[in-house]
């Protein structure tokens, strides 16, 4: 999934988990919850799964180990971290059920 000239969709995002020193915690609390956020809103498992294919050629499952093995690492990205683990449930779009 490219965004043009190169560029990977969500490598912005990526660009800013992947800071190892200096970075603001609640930059990387948003920058995750943006990520959870969109997976959540996606209409079908083929979208979410591409995103999340996307995410993880670029290093997210890595990125995630990294913060989570750091001692004293922010509770809220921790959290936002559990939540990306967690697969998404099936959508019931399509299904009719009769009165």
């Amino acid at each position: 999934m490219l965004c043009g000239a190169g560029c990977k969709l969500w490598s912005n995002a990526m660009e800013i988990l992947e800071e190892k020193d200096g970075v603001d915690t609640e930059l990387l609390v948003y920058a995750m919850n943006l990520i959870n956020k969109t997976l959540a809103g996606l209409p079908d498992q083929d979208s979410f799964y591409d995103v999340v294919d996307c995410l993880e050629e670029q290093g997210m499952e890595a990125m995630s180990q990294r913060h989570r093995s750091r001692k004293g690492t922010d509770l809220d990205l921790m959290e936002q971290f559990n939540i990306y683990e967690v697969p998404p449930p099936p959508r019931l779009s399509g299904i009719h059920f009769l009165a």
